[in-house]
């Protein structure tokens, strides 16, 4: 079944030894569709921030999907120029989640808090008023809640991405 040659072939090794790289392969891929599906509600969103935001998940969701191939296919044929276009796209990876935790880290500190509007209990049940206030803090809160989300994908992705280049790396020095 095997073959004699592609036993002496380098593949990529483990850096811990309960660390396969295909299933930290699979978790890339699905936090780059992750941040890629939460790129349309922070387009919608309207805050004080830019609009070109929603295009860094965009960016960085596009970026860990194809990471996350790359390596898939390098740990299953192990060619000079697959590893190296593997370790290329983690530490592309690496650098993006880097930024990505920079930035939505400063974009959840520039935008103010707004207090929690307080509804009318005489309003009947079935008629429900909001000020404009109240939407507007709504926003903010959906806002918070999504870049929140986006960071904690992003911390996750820049650990798992870590690992992904040392291993790639030292893949990529074995002869």
């Amino acid at each position: 079944m095997f073959s004699e040659g592609a036993a002496s072939e380098p593949r990529l090794r483990r850096v811990l030894a309960l660390f396969d790289m295909e299933a930290a392969a699979v978790v890339a891929i699905l936090l780059g569709i992750a941040q890629l599906l939460l790129t349309s509600p922070l387009y919608y969103l309207d805050v004080s921030l830019p609009k070109s935001l929603f295009i860094l998940p965009l960016f960085i969701g596009t970026l860990f999907v194809i990471g996350g191939s790359l390596t898939i296919a390098s740990a299953r044929s192990s060619s000079k120029s697959m590893r190296q276009s593997c370790a290329y796209s983690n530490v592309a990876c690496l650098l993006g989640a880097v930024l990505a935790v920079c930035l939505y880290c400063f974009s959840l500190s520039s935008v103010k808090q707004q207090p929690d509007c307080v509804e009318d209990t005489e309003v009947s049940f079935f008629y429900h008023s909001l000020t404009v206030d109240c939407l507007e803090g709504r926003l903010l809160g959906l806002f918070w809640t999504v870049v929140t989300l986006l960071l904690c994908y992003n911390v996750g992705a820049l650990l798992l991405h870590g690992l992904l280049t040392v291993t790639s790396i030292r893949a990529l020095r074995s002869p």
